[in-house]
């Protein structure tokens, strides 16, 4: 819990840091950079490194997705993202097509891909290429000209000892 402290002063600090710069900020390119932390849902993976883990990742949008929605607050676009989440002996990294889902300042997401895990094995540790999703929400914070987000995330993946949920803060540029 100390740790997740520690992170969560840093990642506030940092939005201040960055808030001063917003009047030199024009048009977003579509990156999004997230940090937070990850909580395992596998039992062995918690009581070999802890409850909370490191996370961070980028998403870029691809392309905006046209509805013939009767809501005009309602938006979608195609997105790929790239997160590493670990710890000790335990790493992922989701490499992952995404589509996701705008109501006013709310989102919703859900993508897969490929994730490229490392689990502790005997006395070494395996690394593997396996199956790898995502969901998640959020909530834009748009206020600044350059808008910050919280999200809640679930991972999966084919490797149980992986899978958890994520909350992150993080900013879109």
């Amino acid at each position: 819990m100390k740790n997740f402290a520690t992170i969560s002063i840093a990642a506030l600090l940092a939005i201040g840091v960055v808030s001063p710069a917003n009047a030199q900020y024009q048009k977003p390119i579509g990156l999004s950079v997230r940090a937070g932390m990850f909580f395992p849902s596998n039992g062995d993976a918690r009581n070999i490194e802890g409850q909370s883990w490191f996370a961070g990742g980028l998403e870029y949008k691809i392309k905006d997705l046209k509805y013939n929605s009767s809501d005009p607050k309602y938006t979608a676009m195609l997105t790929a993202s790239l997160d590493y989440y670990g710890k000790g002996s335990f790493t992922q990294v989701p490499l992952l097509l995404n589509y996701v889902a705008h109501m006013d300042q709310f989102y919703w997401t859900g993508g897969a891909g490929v994730g490229f895990g490392r689990v502790p094995s005997g006395t070494g540790a395996t690394t593997d290429t396996e199956f790898a999703y995502q969901m998640g929400i959020g909530y834009d914070f748009v206020k600044s000209q350059m808008p910050f987000f919280l999200e809640l995330k679930y991972f999966g993946s084919s490797e149980s000892k992986l899978n958890g949920f994520g909350i992150y803060g993080g900013l879109r540029f």
